[in-house]
């Protein structure tokens, strides 16, 4: 998703190189704590804050790895494999592409409407489930949609031609904000590994 480039790293480098035997495991366990520390961090932030998690699903996707046993090839990675996490970290449209091809302008996105959802934002019924239980199509002139789905006089779902998602994952932020406290981390591990 993005890429953190750590400024004076070569220094460090050095300074973990001059340290002696002891620095490659000193330094592969100060970046397991903070790509656990921000894989915690992520985790957490799509639970609360702009993100307010309705299925948990973003928040159980960050992973995190460290890798290698010498100075020269140890890293540490943090990262998601769910589809959304892109455009909540940097935003952008989602346009409608095949469904209610049939309706005049179409296609439309199906934007869940309040009633149609739990406390916690959870979607209720998907579209099908309301066209199974009698719900109907009705035009509208509204600047929210150009038609709705209404089951038992109740809007079941907005249709609309795009939805503008804001950037707020600040995933990259967030690993940015992690680096002062891996090289503190580090200078602490290479002092008791000494």
């Amino acid at each position: 998703m993005a890429d953190v480039k750590v400024i004076g790293l070569k220094d460090v480098m050095q300074r973990l190189r001059d340290a002696g035997p002891n620095a490659a495991q000193a330094a592969k366990d100060a970046i397991r704590v903070s790509m656990f520390k921000i894989q915690g961090k992520m985790s957490q932030r799509t639970k609360t804050g702009p993100l307010y998690s309705r299925t948990g699903e973003l928040s159980r996707s960050f992973n995190s790895r460290v890798y290698g046993s010498t100075l020269d090839d140890i890293g540490g990675r943090v990262w998601t494999n769910s589809p959304y996490a892109r455009i909540h970290e940097t935003g952008g449209v989602i346009n409608a592409k095949k469904a209610y091809r049939n309706l005049p302008g179409g296609p439309y996105l199906n934007i869940p409407a309040s009633d149609n959802k739990t406390a916690s934002g959870v979607m209720r019924m998907n579209a099908r489930e309301a066209f199974n239980a009698g719900a109907f199509i009705l035009p509208i002139n509204s600047n929210k949609a150009r038609y709705m789905i209404l089951l038992n006089n109740k809007p079941m779902f907005w249709l609309v031609k795009s939805v503008t998602i804001k950037p707020r994952l600040e995933f990259k932020s967030t690993a940015e904000k992690e680096i002062p406290t891996l090289l503190s981390t580090i200078n602490e591990n290479l002092a008791k590994s000494l």
